[in-house]
This record gives C-alpha cells, sequence and structure tokens, in this order.
C-alpha cells in the first residue's frame, strides 16, 4: 500500500477553502484513493496553530474532531516525535541553512526516510531539496 505523510501546508490546504492551494489539495486529496496517511503530533500542533490564526479557534476544534475520526477507522497514523528523532531532526537542521525548512519540516523529513513513506503531501520545496518526492507539485 502507497503511504503518504501529510504536512501542516496540505492540512491547511484541505481545511481552508481561501488557501492558496485549497483546489489543488482538495483535487489530490480525493485522488489519493487507499494510501495511507501519516502525520505526526509536530505536525498537528503547526497546524492547529496555523487553523487558529487564519480560520479561528472553532476551525481548529473541529479539525481536531475529524482527525480523531479518521485515526479511530485507520485512515491515519499520527506518529509522535521521540528523543532520537528530535536529535536527527536537530542534525538536519543545522546542515541545511538556506532551504527553508522549519525545525518541523525537519522531523517530517526524518520521519519520511525512518518510515518509508512514499511521498509527502504539501507544498513545501524544501522537501524537494532533500531528495524527497513532493506532492502535487506547487
Amino acid at each position: 500500500m502507497t503511504a503518504a505523510f501529510v504536512d501542516t501546508g496540505a492540512w491547511a490546504a484541505l481545511v481552508m477553502p481561501d488557501d492558496t492551494y485549497h483546489r489543488q489539495a482538495t483535487a489530490f486529496f480525493r485522488a489519493l484513493g487507499r494510501t495511507q496517511l501519516k502525520t505526526s503530533n509536530y505536525v498537528l500542533s503547526e497546524t492547529y496553530t496555523l487553523l487558529r490564526a487564519r480560520s479561528g479557534h472553532h476551525t481548529a476544534v473541529q479539525f481536531h474532531r475529524m482527525l480523531g475520526d479518521s485515526i479511530k477507522v485507520g485512515l491515519l497514523e499520527v506518529i509522535w516525535i521521540t528523543e532520537t528523532i528530535d536529535a536527527a531532526a536537530w542534525e538536519l537542521f543545522e546542515r541545511v541553512d538556506g532551504v527553508g525548512l522549519s525545525f518541523c519540516d525537519c522531523t517530517t523529513a526524518v520521519l519520511a526516510r525512518e518510515r518509508g513513506v512514499d511521498f509527502i503531501f504539501g507544498f513545501d520545496g524544501g522537501f524537494r531539496a532533500l531528495g524527497l518526492d513532493l506532492r502535487p507539485a506547487p
């Protein structure tokens, strides 16, 4: 089964109709079919904060509830950042100056490699600079 790691930009684009990538993200999401979705608690933290800032507290809370339902039925796996992942992400963060990746993005890159995901669903081109497959093309 194909596995995709969902990044903050994809979650935000799916939830917020006024997001630049909303149409592209929605069409891509619908075409994913039986793809196993994965994300991390760091990505979700970043997403809740972004949704609250751009769309309000209610939107962030509704998003959290929707994710809970997706987890319960096996459509989504949330991976928790461990000390080991954190340390590997920090090493990557120190090396990739100029790529434009946040620390959270570095944890995503580490997880994508360690968990063997096929691609990252998102819009942050910095992932491509690390040799990761980013879809859809921004």
